[in-house]
């Protein structure tokens, strides 16, 4: 996009103007052409700003703001300028990624055709006019604050490197907007193949359980032509078994279970190394097997199920119309072998075959551990808590360069915690990289919350406990602020869900991270206000908070209150869901806070699933298996929180009803 004023004035954005304007946006009346005059000028003078405008629909009262950055390179430094000027304070929703536009609609199709797809946030505020008039004004202040500074290119783009270990930290930790973030700097960035790009979406997809997204991605299957990693290619199962297979094996109608496989237009791998497949890919690949005949590798995968005692968790009628085929099952191991992905991938599979292995590998040889990530081959080592003390010697002699590295490393050591597998010592290692070495902005936050829930559930000494806490609060100002709320509030929650050995560091600690919240609080919505007096009651903090805005119910409480809404909570973190019920039974009384946090697709959680009107997601650790079987059974409007902590779930409970 070019920079020069007379251009960006010129005949480019005059036509997009004249679509954005025309059909389907009612903004154009004149009593609103002097709130819309300001945007306009921007759009024309100033193509070093994002593109705002209004967009107004006076059949169906819809009143938004479009914010839409003129390069992809520009989106992440798009969204941090909403979140910063407008952000949870004045957005119902719209303002953590770009929307999904549709080309059906003139206005979206407008954008599409003079600007990428994905660049444009839709910031919603709601029915509530004063908001509207807020966010309008939020926005103008944003352009008339940027338009001040000197012309400057204001992306600065991230190493590679950094920004795939971003993606799968915010992954592991649970930050379903956040990841999508980073996957869009990653594709802004350029430096990656389609193709390795597709493996970060569809990894993504797979943990989110959005399993018909994931099998209608356009180059999916280029994807699967191209022998891709184990992993990638199990999430593709995981999603057929979720979004094709799951209504006939839920009924035992084995033959139409195959024949939908059969007639699906994808190149599904056939064979493929069973010994590192779930359940959920195993049962694609037994009702294929089954199917076609194939009595040899009928064989193969029964005896893998029985191996790895998960023929539990196979359908019963599949399971047992394979055994009557294959019963010579206990007796084939003759499993076929598919080709490695690379010979670096080889060699690192020989060399390498344990944590303290990787982290030395990485840290003191300097070896590259993407082909270990990619195909994640950790998953089969024992979790870093069984060689704690071994691996927290190693990190704690690192230098920073050495622990550069080694904290591309953070997302896989989340997840190989799974809530059960503690490692106190190494996890401290981690913690304390991230106080002293700056890991503290807005991408690493939620790692860093992940990282000091896992420390805490520990149990630390009264010392260990006080000496986190202090450096926790020493480095606050780095990055708590009005912007960061939620997850401050994820860090303040935590405080009162772990056992206290240290009531004054508890103390000090909650008042550094509740303080300047409570000076900005008019710039918190409601339900954040409300939950943030909460936990400072409880802590015993005495602060000034912003006053309720008025004794009417707030947009959540108009919407749900007394319409039979049952909401599922799902998140495997038993605490915050809890937590996240209470708060929710108080702010809205008539809603039914359905529950949920098990690591699998069980009985229980599919009849939630299918009885909720809204569902919310907490993905931290959280398996296909589980998140798959929801989305698959419900057809309620789904959210996905941005973190794992109580405020995080919270956010997307209150959104996703008031939605």
């Amino acid at each position: 996009m070019n920079t020069d004023a007379s251009e960006t004035s010129g005949s480019f954005i005059q036509n997009f103007l004249t679509r954005f304007m025309g059909m389907g946006n009612d903004v154009g009346n004149p009593k609103l052409s002097t709130h819309v005059a300001p945007f306009l000028h921007y759009a024309f003078t100033r193509s070093d700003l994002p593109v705002v405008l209004p967009r107004y629909q006076a059949l169906i009262d819809e009143f938004a703001m479009y914010v839409i950055a003129r390069e992809r390179s520009e989106v992440g430094a798009t969204r941090g300028l909403i979140v910063s000027f407008a952000g949870p304070s004045y957005c119902v929703s719209g303002d953590l990624a770009p929307a999904l536009l549709n080309r059906n609609d003139p206005v979206d199709k407008a954008v599409i055709d003079f600007f990428s797809e994905d660049t444009t946030f839709i910031l919603r505020a709601g029915k509530n006019r004063e908001k509207r008039r807020r966010l309008r004004e939020s926005l103008g202040l944003m352009q008339a604050t940027m338009s001040a500074r000197p012309r400057r290119s204001w992306s600065v783009a991230k190493p590679l490197g950094r920004l795939i270990a971003q993606f799968d930290a915010e992954l592991a930790a649970g930050g379903e907007a956040s990841s999508l973030h980073v996957l869009q700097e990653i594709q802004a960035r350029g430096g990656m193949t389609p193709t390795n790009l597709a493996h970060l979406q569809i990894k993504r997809l797979d943990r989110l359980g959005l399993s018909a997204q994931l099998l209608e991605m356009e180059d999916l299957p280029n994807v699967l032509h191209q022998n891709p990693p184990i992993p990638v290619g199990e999430a593709v199962l995981n999603a057929v078994r979720s979004a094709v297979l799951e209504e006939s094996l839920s009924v035992g109608d084995l033959e139409a279970a195959y024949e939908r496989l059969r007639t699906l237009d994808l190149p599904l791998p056939v064979k493929v190394d069973a010994h590192r497949l779930g359940p959920q890919a195993l049962t694609v690949l037994l009702t294929a097997a089954l199917g076609r005949g194939d009595d040899d590798y009928l064989g193969v995968l029964l005896h893998k199920l029985d191996e790895q005692r998960q023929a539990e968790l196979i359908p019963a009628t599949l399971l047992d119309a394979a055994r009557k085929r294959a019963p010579s099952a206990a007796e084939a191991t003759d499993e076929p072998h598919p080709a490695e992905s690379s010979a670096v991938e080889a060699s690192l599979r020989g060399s390498i075959n344990s944590w303290m292995g990787l982290f030395m590998a990485v840290a003191k040889e300097g070896t590259d551990p993407s082909a270990v990530l990619t195909d994640s081959i950790w998953r089969e080592w024992p979790p870093p808590a069984d060689s704690d003390n071994e691996v927290a010697e190693l990190l704690t002699d690192l230098t920073d360069q050495e622990w550069d590295r080694c904290w591309r490393l953070t997302g896989p050591f989340i997840e190989a915690d799974e809530y059960t597998h503690v490692a106190p010592r190494s996890t401290r290692e981690f913690i304390n990289y991230a106080l002293s070495g700056n890991r503290l902005a807005v991408g690493d936050l939620n790692a860093v919350y992940a990282l000091t829930e896992s420390y805490l559930r520990s149990s630390p000494s009264a010392n260990e406990y006080r000496q986190l806490l202090d450096e926790l609060r020493d480095t606050s100002p780095q990055w708590v602020s009005i912007d960061n709320s939620r997850i401050v509030l994820d860090f303040v929650d935590r405080l009162i869900l772990v056992p206290c050995p240290d009531e004054s560091a508890r103390l000090n600690l909650a008042i550094a991270l509740l303080e300047p919240l409570s000076r900005r609080s008019t710039r918190l919505d409601p339900a954040t206000l409300a939950f943030s007096k909460q936990l400072a009651k409880e802590l015993g903090v005495p602060l000034q908070w912003a006053p309720t805005e008025s004794t009417s119910p707030s947009t959540a409480e108009v919407q749900i209150n007394g319409k039979g809404e049952v909401i599922l909570l799902y998140s495997l973190d038993n605490q915050v869901l809890m937590r996240v019920a209470e708060t929710l039974e108080k702010l809205a009384p008539g809603i039914k806070v359905l529950m949920s946090s098990d690591k699998i697709s069980t009985t229980s959680l599919k009849q939630k699933a299918q009885h909720a009107t809204r569902v919310v997601l907490a993905t931290r650790c959280a398996t296909h298996a589980a998140t798959g079987a929801i989305t698959a059974r419900t057809r309620a409007k789904i959210a996905f929180a941005d973190g794992s902590g109580s405020a995080s779930l919270l956010r997307a409970a209150v959104n996703v009803l008031a939605d």
